[in-house]
């Protein structure tokens, strides 16, 4: 099963990018997460096959969640 990562912190948006996510990949497990902190998180317990991440974030840039990933 591939897994998605949506970091926004918009929820409107958040929850619109999960339904396109869901629907271009059916079966694709999506998490999401509003900030930096909770994406690390994910990020944490998780690999994830593809990542939509807005850089500009309530407690950091969004660069340093892809940063992360890109360092595991």
């Amino acid at each position: 099963m591939k897994d998605a990562l949506i970091v926004e912190d918009v929820p409107e948006t958040r929850e619109w990018l999960a339904g396109v996510v869901a629907e271009a990949f059916p079966g694709c497990r999506v998490r999401s997460a509003g900030d930096v902190a909770g994406a690390l998180l994910l990020a944490d317990a998780a690999a994830f096959d593809l990542a939509l991440i807005d850089l500009g974030l309530p407690d950091g840039s969004g660069l340093d969640v892809l940063r992360y990933l890109g360092g595991k």
